[in-house]
């Protein structure tokens, strides 16, 4: 089966034998390709709602190898039970949770709310894909514990984008990834992240960044293994001009990202994403649409949007001379 490359990009970053749980799986495409390549030794399929899970149950009819074919012709066959959990933590938090029972499917299906699905170390790397920024952080903060045990979350907000990524930096989040990816005329952002009780503080994009290319490396030498950072910035940043008259590009980078509130990420810059050129053109569009807006405005409060959206589009444009 082909991917979408928004898909095909969060499968790329899942590293090899990693055991994943795709959260709001929706038709569950991801975890099936997961499956059927062999990229991951174990995927749940788990949303908060018994329909998208019955769309993934018949995707798995028509694209797995081990899927029950006939299901083609009978798409009823697939349909799940939902069936309310009875036990401890219901009764703790009066909270409902469901199972799907599917007795003659090998498919690990389940349907629950977040992170709820599964129990602490049984997922190695968890995929929250197509949500708003705001919905994904309550998912991540729901249960700390939960999130602890989780080594590699791979984030793909729809919305709110950068109040996410400020929110991850601010408590403490490692960063592995932070990528663009093309989806029809969209460009979306992917932000791979490992929770702070396995990260180091991230207080400096140079931190990020030796942290990023460590962990890497460690992937590399073994299927998910412990996060840890290391080498110097100097081996992984080209060092800048030492004069005070110009600040070092990490410090500047930082400085025009928080101007943007984060709705952009210094990784794109420093990896040199090829789609970063196009975004910030794009957003400095937007930009020069707002203050052609404001022109005539004569209020206080538009006199403070024209020079929040002016340092925005000063911002912009700095960036786009980095990346050119």
């Amino acid at each position: 089966m082909k991917l979408s490359e928004r898909l095909a990009k969060i499968a790329d970053i899942i590293p090899d034998g990693a055991r994943v749980a795709d959260i709001g799986t929706d038709h569950g495409l991801l975890p099936i390709y997961l499956a059927e390549s062999g990229k991951a030794r174990h995927v749940i399929l788990s949303d908060i709602n018994a329909g998208p899970l019955e769309k993934a149950l018949l995707n798995i009819a028509s694209y797995a190898k081990g899927g029950q074919l006939e299901a083609l012709k009978n798409p009823h066959s697939l349909m799940p039970k939902v069936v309310e959990k009875k036990g401890l933590f219901a009764k703790l938090t009066g909270k409902k949770t469901y199972s799907i029972e599917q007795p003659d499917s090998e498919w690990d299906v389940r349907c629950g709310d977040g992170l709820s699905t599964f129990t602490a170390g049984e997922v190695d790397v968890c995929v929250v894909a197509g949500m708003g920024g705001r919905t994904i952080r309550g998912i991540l903060e729901a249960d700390p514990e939960k999130t602890a045990s989780v080594k590699l979350f791979i984030l793909q907000p729809r919305t709110e984008e950068g109040m996410l990524r400020a929110w991850l930096r601010e408590t403490g989040w490692g960063f592995y990834r932070d990528c663009l990816v093309r989806e029809g005329t969209a460009l979306c952002q992917i932000i791979a992240v490992v929770p702070p009780e396995k990260a180091t503080h991230v207080g400096s994009i140079e931190e990020e960044e030796r942290k990023r290319l460590e962990e890497e490396k460690k992937l590399k030498d073994g299927p998910i293994a412990p996060w840890a950072v290391t080498p110097n910035v100097e081996d992984v940043i080209p060092s800048e001009d030492a004069s005070p008259k110009k600040k070092p590009l990490t410090e500047e980078l930082t400085d025009l990202c928080e101007i943007l509130e984060w709705d952009v990420s210094p990784l794109w810059i420093l990896e040199k994403d090829p789609l970063a050129a196009e975004y910030l053109q794009r957003s400095l569009i937007k930009q020069n649409g707002i203050l052609d807006a404001l022109k005539d405005a004569r209020t206080p409060e538009s006199a403070a949007k024209t020079d929040r959206v002016g340092k925005k589009d000063g911002a912009l444009k700095r960036l786009l001379e980095i990346v050119r």
